[in-house]
């Protein structure tokens, strides 16, 4: 989700600043470029974590290389 959102980021601050939408929605305020950075560094701490936890749902049996890759990182 965060990735799409980093993704997309400049049309979602587009939509969040158009006269049309704030009209209907109160209170949303689009995140700066100083906080999609810190979603960048986020997703780039959590990525091994998403490979073996992707790996992991395809997978039917545990295996010793799953279970270290979470141990050893």
């Amino acid at each position: 989700m965060h990735e799409r959102y980093v993704e997309q980021h400049e049309n979602v601050t587009r939509i969040l600043r158009s006269n049309d939408f704030r009209k209907n929605a109160k209170g949303l305020i689009p995140l700066t470029p100083d906080e999609v950075g810190e979603m960048d560094k986020i997703m780039e701490v959590l990525a091994p974590l998403k490979g073996g936890t992707t790996a992991r749902c395809k997978a039917t049996n545990a295996t010793i290389s799953l279970i270290s890759l979470f141990t050893c990182r």
